[in-house]
């Protein structure tokens, strides 16, 4: 007999949940106001639908983690990674 499963996916596809923006200047500001936000809302999800949040796959533009996005390494200069090329 088949079990019967629900997924769901969640993307944010916005600067606003990491340290740096997307040409990779940091906006600690912005991070500090949402990334907070973010993590609740996952927290939510799992209590609301008693599921556990499962991270996805790093992407060109972030890596996932549990309940927000991982803060990368940065360079010399305190840049983050310049993503600007894909857009």
């Amino acid at each position: 007999m088949d079990k019967f499963g629900v997924w769901g996916m969640l993307w944010v596809m916005h600067d606003i949940w990491s340290y740096y923006d997307f040409s990779g200047q940091p906006h600690p500001e912005v991070y500090n106001n949402n990334a907070s936000r973010l993590a609740s809302v996952l927290k939510k999800i799992e209590t609301s639908l008693d599921v556990e949040i499962e991270e996805g796959e790093p992407t060109y533009f972030a890596t996932p983690e549990k309940y927000g996005i991982l803060t990368p390494t940065t360079e010399a200069e305190g840049l983050g990674f310049d993503a600007t090329d894909r857009f």
